[in-house]
């Protein structure tokens, strides 16, 4: 039986076997702590890492005839309550979508734009994956990348991770702008004074100062059910086109990547701002680099998070367990309060799935569970979460396994769990077509369709056609 490493050095030790898939080098020296008067300017920190920002700029080979970018718009502008990603699509929105006449009567068709971070200096970038997606959540045919310099040169997508909304792209030849230090984001605390670096709808490179204002946000939904969340929030000016730019501290490390705003409604930015964390990014990237996807642990158990009371501690209360799965071979029951995995506390859903989506499947951990009065120790091994690169099985809506479906073209249900939303109301064998009036023909289409609330499901089977409603937390 195998047991994960902390987290903080998974992220450092990670492929660090193989020197040829060594991962990205991590800072993790602390900012100095003292109560000293603080600079009165931080321009030479900021001029440093400036040079490491980019210009993403996304483009797709169209024919004349097709559509413009509606969909693409609603997606990242109508999304939610007050929720936006906050960067690809802010020149397009304002009618800025740059086409140039291509050979056989094709079009390039820029789609806005956003922001990178060169963490390599073999040309290793990081983006926001939602950058580099098209109307149609395929991936661009096209990316340039602006160095800070002004130059242009074209980069290719490694790879992507919809859940956490990370890419990876890779630009030749060697960038002249120097890679980005990173820092260990755990070490991160509120209060500490950042700076977001990014290109805010595309009026140049453009750095706003503020402080952490929380770490650890989750459960907000960002990237649609079934991802990840662990954000910075900060309250340093974040807009359209900051997406996949740097979040770093005063010693001008990156530790985080701009990726989603909350306002209110009017599209601009309002002080609460989220950036994926560099510990996260790293972990994605690495994968990313290694073998162009992410594998994730999965224990096969529902829970909702548990308050803490004079007679239950603060963790997640499971309320299913999932027959043959690894929580059950662990010994995992229905009722049991799970306060901590490794010893580190567990006080929310998302962070548990956050923290067991880290393990590598086939190895496992230690969890600590309440049950009845007495605390135990479960010993586990997870196993392979769903795959999320478009042709392999997903989980997009709570306890239905999907695929790819060519024809009809959209998601074939592949089986229904006993404890999902779906059970009793859509069975395997049933396409998805729709969902709330939307095509859906791939998992990152789907996942933006849903919304927290009431859903519109539209299904065929041997070509009759059905709608489900399904409530969603």
């Amino acid at each position: 039986m195998r047991f994960s490493p902390p987290l903080s050095l998974l992220v450092l030790a990670l492929f660090s076997h193989d020197p040829a898939m060594a991962g990205l080098t991590v800072d993790s020296t602390p900012l100095p702590r003292s109560e000293a008067p603080r600079p009165s300017s931080y321009a030479d920190i900021v001029e440093k890492a400036r040079l490491s920002v980019v210009s993403v700029y996304p483009a797709t080979l169209v024919k004349a005839a097709e559509g413009g970018d509606k969909a693409f718009l609603e997606r990242y502008f109508g999304r939610g309550a007050g929720e936006d990603n906050d960067g690809d699509g802010g020149a397009d929105r304002d009618g800025d979508s740059r086409e140039e006449k291509g050979k056989g009567g094709e079009s390039r068709r820029s789609h806005g734009h956003g922001s990178g971070v060169i963490v390599g200096a073999d040309g290793l970038i990081l983006t926001n994956n939602h950058v580099v997606r098209t109307p149609q959540d395929s991936l661009a045919d096209e990316i340039l990348v602006e160095l800070h310099n002004g130059r242009r040169y074209p980069a290719k997508i490694i790879g992507t991770d919809p859940l956490t909304d990370i890419a990876l792209l890779k630009m030749e030849p060697v960038p002249e702008g120097p890679a980005l230090s990173i820092a260990d984001s755990g070490a991160v605390r509120v209060g500490d004074l950042v700076f977001a670096i990014g290109n805010p709808f595309d009026v140049g490179m453009t750095v706003t100062m503020g402080c952490v204002s929380a770490t650890g946000r989750g459960g907000l939904r960002m990237n649609g059910p079934g991802s990840y969340e662990d954000f910075i929030q900060t309250d340093a000016a974040i807009n359209h086109g900051n997406s996949g730019g740097a979040l770093i501290d005063t010693a001008g490390r990156l530790i985080g990547i701009n990726t989603a705003i909350r306002n209110a409604g009017g599209g601009g930015n309002v002080g609460i701002g989220f950036a994926v964390p560099s510990r996260l990014a790293v972990w994605v990237a690495d994968q990313l680099r290694a073998t162009g996807q992410v594998r994730r642990g999965r224990l096969g158990l529902d829970a909702v998070t548990s308050k803490p009371t004079a007679e239950t501690p603060a963790g997640v209360k499971l309320t299913g367990v999932e027959s043959g799965g690894a929580a059950e071979r662990a010994g995992f029951k229905t009722g049991d309060i799970l306060t901590a995995i490794d010893g580190v506390p567990v006080i929310s859903e998302s962070g548990l799935r956050l923290r067991i989506s880290l393990f590598t499947p086939g190895t496992g951990g230690q969890a600590t569970v309440r049950r009845g009065g007495e605390t135990l120790m479960l010993p586990f091994i997870t196993d392979a979460a769903p795959d999320d690169g478009g042709d392999g099985p997903v989980e997009v809506l709570p306890g239905i396994t999907l695929a790819v479906s060519t024809d009809p073209k959209g998601l074939k249900i592949l089986a229904v769990a006993p404890d999902s939303p779906g059970a009793g109301r859509l069975s395997a064998g049933q396409v998805i077509t729709e969902i709330n009036t939307r095509p859906v023909d791939t998992p990152g289409a789907a996942r933006s369709a849903l919304r927290p609330g009431v859903n519109q499901i539209r299904t065929v089977r041997d070509g009759k056609t059905g709608i489900t409603t399904l409530r969603l937390p």
